[in-house]
């Protein structure tokens, strides 16, 4: 995971919650190692980016 990452992203949800989609969050989130909704697809860190 790259060092430079911006950490300002509010948090993603937690694994215990129901299934999240992107659509279901207002922009990106931190997601950090732990990504168990699956929402980074690059593996940076952050999830439901919009590119």
């Amino acid at each position: 995971m790259p060092e430079d990452i911006d950490r300002s992203c509010p948090p993603g949800p937690p694994a215990g919650v129901p299934d999240v989609d992107c659509s279901d969050l207002p922009g990106p989130v931190w997601v950090g190692p732990s990504d168990p909704h699956r929402l980074d697809r690059d593996g940076d860190g952050i999830g439901c980016e919009l590119d």
